[in-house]
């Protein structure tokens, strides 16, 4: 038996606008994703399989369905693409599993590739466990965030949550548990920096019935967080000169400040992370830190401030260089 890839075109009714099949010449194919690309087409992810071994699947088409590319990805064996994103420069984050060893357990995998799904790098991670991604985000820092099952013969069998900086190098892990068995399907970034991840749990082990599951983390990936402490007043960051040209500058007022490091964030209406800077703030009584906005775009932005567990959220405005 040969399995097919399908791909269907809906328009806002529901109805019909087209229909793709994909023929890989191999006996199993699956798709797990596919996602809308900058230029109106699809990236689609999934697996194939060939000659007695399983590689990652990834296939570019244009707007109407019909393929511009497809490569193939092989790391180890039983290599299977879950989640695909396209990043703010046109690249491409993927999240994926490859290699078993006799328990059974693998490697996660995350692949930045370029548009034409060339791999630019690939960060391999092993925890002793089995693990199924689902859903790969890019994060407001610039870095990745993604989200799965995790399983061990002793140990969890729940969810897991995975965050890298933009290079790919591991920042922190985190597990979840609840019942006998877990899965996460969808995870997204809140306002708040946080994530909000959905799932389900199984209280009774495979195959027994199962509810939904939806945890709401902090940015570092915890549950029941108490409420933040506020570290500095909103009345005291100001931008100036605002609407800006080639630069605008930042300023901080106040002494609660004192030897502190202040990420900012600019975004998009549409809130697409443009650029991410860190600077320190060390002086006790004022501090005036300079931005290059010259690459960017012109008309609305919003600039966001971090300074302890404090936000400070401000519109910006740039004008036409």
């Amino acid at each position: 038996n040969f399995h097919e890839i399908l791909l269907i075109k809906l328009n806002q009714n529901g109805q019909l606008v087209w229909d793709k099949v994909y023929d890989l010449q191999s006996s199993v194919n699956l798709m797990y994703e596919v996602v809308q690309t900058q230029d109106s087409g699809f990236i689609l992810v999934g697996q194939r399989t060939s000659d007695y071994d399983i590689d990652i699947w990834i296939m570019k088409t244009d707007k109407y369905g019909d393929s511009t590319w497809n490569r193939t990805i092989n790391f180890q064996n039983q290599d299977i693409g879950y989640s695909i994103k396209q990043l703010y420069d046109g690249n491409y984050i993927l999240a994926a599993n490859g290699g078993t060893n006799e328990y059974g357990y693998n490697y996660l995998l995350t692949y930045k590739l370029n548009t034409s799904g060339e791999t630019i790098w690939i960060k391999s991670y092993y925890g002793n466990a089995s693990f199924t991604s689902s859903s790969i985000i890019s994060t407001s820092d610039g870095g990745f965030l993604t989200s799965g099952r995790i399983w061990q013969q002793v140990g969890t069998k729940g969810i897991f949550v995975f965050k890298q900086n933009s290079l790919g190098d591991s920042i922190w892990t985190r597990t979840y548990q609840k019942g006998a068995t877990g899965n996460a399907f969808e995870v997204h970034q809140t306002a708040d920096e946080g994530y909000v991840v959905g799932g389900s749990v199984s209280y009774t082990g495979p195959g027994s019935d199962v509810d939904v599951w939806v945890l709401k983390l902090n940015e570092s990936g915890f549950v029941n967080v108490p409420e933040k402490n506020l570290t500095i007043s909103r009345n005291k960051v100001y931008l100036y000169p605002n609407p800006a040209c080639q630069f605008v500058y930042c300023g901080f007022e106040t002494p609660n400040i004192t030897n502190k490091t202040v990420i900012i964030k600019i975004f998009s209406l549409d809130g697409k992370l443009i650029k991410c800077f860190s600077m320190p703030l060390d002086s006790p009584e004022h501090s005036i830190i300079p931005l290059d906005i010259s690459s960017l775009g012109s008309g609305i932005h919003i600039i966001k401030f971090e300074v302890g567990k404090e936000i400070i959220v401000k519109k910006l405005i740039i004008t036409n260089k």
